[in-house]
């Protein structure tokens, strides 16, 4: 994914493009001063997904989908913990109130798996966001990387299953 990134951002006024402009505009000028060059840096618009709030299961669907990105693009290996790529905020869910970076907001997400704002999510009872990822991250493993949009299975599942 050197070419792109994925974002899930809240608004809570329809502000979007102004802050992408901001958010990519200070990106480009800082990136573009720290390696002395000049010019343009994204090559097109971004692309922009609205994610509706009455619909809780859509915004678990997107969050691991950018989360579990890693492992799909096989930036991640086999073996490796996904929370370890530095590139992702996935390993920040994990950890606890205290230490995750202030900016980040896991509430909406994590409350949806019940754990309450500012709890420790590991230890809750009920089947936490650690658990599912793991659980999703697996099964992408199985699979090789895609052709266009289409994943085949790996070699070695297709041997378990002749």
């Amino acid at each position: 994914m050197g070419n792109h990134f994925h974002i899930v951002m809240e608004t809570h006024k329809p502000t979007l493009v102004a802050g992408m402009k901001c958010f990519l505009g200070t990106y480009i000028q800082r990136y573009n001063s720290r390696h002395r060059v000049r010019g343009h840096f994204f090559s097109g618009h971004y692309k922009s997904l609205l994610v509706d709030g009455s619909d809780d299961f859509y915004l678990r669907a997107v969050c691991d989908h950018v989360h579990l990105n890693p492992i799909r693009a096989a930036l991640v290996e086999k073996g490796t913990a996904l929370e370890s790529y530095g590139w992702s905020s996935y390993g920040e869910y994990l950890r606890t109130p205290r230490k995750r970076k202030p900016w980040l907001r896991v509430g909406r997400l994590l409350g949806e798996l019940g754990c309450r704002q500012g709890a420790d999510c590991k230890k809750t009872p009920k089947r936490n966001y650690h658990d599912i990822c793991l659980d999703r991250a697996a099964t992408l493993r199985w699979f090789s990387k895609p052709i266009g949009k289409l994943y085949l299975p790996t070699e070695e599942v297709m041997n378990v299953m002749s």
